[in-house]
């Protein structure tokens, strides 16, 4: 089992869970094979975990793996509810 530690965009610890080892096949893993791998859930999170970063202990002799919030998808400014045209 991998310790999954979670921290605010500010550096703030949030909170923690553990999750199965991230196999080592050479390929990137993204939040949603990370997800997959867990049976469809975060370890420690009831959310999706976007907006945190995360980082990943699977053993004392391994390195930390360490993965950056989401972006967020920008709004197009017209799309905006608040910001539409009134003529």
């Amino acid at each position: 089992m991998a310790k999954y530690l979670w921290f605010k965009t500010s550096g703030k610890y949030y909170t923690e869970g553990d999750g199965v080892d991230l196999p080592i096949t050479g390929e990137s893993y993204t939040r949603d094979k990370i997800r997959e791998l867990n049976d469809g859930k975060m370890p420690g999170l009831s959310s999706s975990g976007d907006e945190f970063f995360l980082v990943i202990i699977e053993d004392e002799e391994s390195y930390p793996r360490l993965f950056h919030p989401v972006e967020p998808t920008p709004i197009p400014l017209g799309e905006m509810p608040f910001m539409k045209y009134r003529p």
